[in-house]
């Protein structure tokens, strides 16, 4: 959901500022990037407790996935909603 957020922020913002959505979505990001349970991954890994690494590595994978996933769904909406507007727009110059 945090990823949503922030995509559908970061478009509203860039259509204001006249940025790309890229250089919002960046650094609004970071947040939410699951560093924690990376370290953790490769110090398991490291004190050769594998079967622990294993399980925060799938939290890392889930989490990105979940951030992925949402940024995707935004671009998703984005893409349909610009579509709708152009099959309108030309609908009323072909009028």
């Amino acid at each position: 959901m945090g990823s949503v957020v922030i995509g559908l922020i970061c478009i509203f913002l860039s259509r204001k500022l006249r940025l790309p959505v890229i250089t919002l979505n960046t650094p609004a990001i970071v947040p939410l990037v699951p560093g924690g349970a990376a370290y953790m991954a490769v110090r398991s890994v490291v004190e050769e407790n594998y079967i622990e690494g294993a399980n925060y590595m799938m939290d890392v994978l889930w989490t990105a996935g979940a951030i992925v996933l949402g940024f995707m769904v935004v671009k998703l909406i984005e893409n349909e909603t610009k579509a709708r507007r152009l099959k309108k727009m030309e609908k009323a110059m072909n009028k």
